[in-house]
């Protein structure tokens, strides 16, 4: 907030997928970027990442989604609209609970 000195109710940008409005490379794979390319930008520390699953699996911007039918679909990647961070595993609430439960017995 302290580059943002004076002005009242302004927040600093915030990650996210946008044109480009500069040429850049990403920082995953390397590949050059043109002007209005679709990218991750992230500004706090001026990086891009391309829309690549693999490039955005390594920012955690993909999510696994069902498709198909029921009985013949399977999860798939797809890109997220938010970093949900470079974790692999997400733990099931309920395992948080189970781990409180124990911490408050003494166990």
């Amino acid at each position: 907030m302290s580059g943002y000195r004076g002005r009242r109710g302004y927040s600093a940008p915030k990650a996210r997928w946008m044109a480009l409005k500069y040429a850049g490379k990403c920082q995953a794979c390397g590949r050059a970027l043109a002007v209005g390319d679709s990218a991750w930008y992230d500004p706090a520390d001026r990086t891009v990442t391309c829309r690549e699953i693999e490039c955005a699996h390594t920012r955690g911007l993909v999510v696994k989604v069902w498709r198909g039918s029921p009985i013949s679909g399977r999860y798939v990647d797809t890109l997220t609209d938010v970093s949900h961070g470079t974790y692999d595993y997400i733990r099931d609430p309920g395992e948080d609970m189970a781990d409180r439960f124990m911490e408050g017995n003494g166990r």
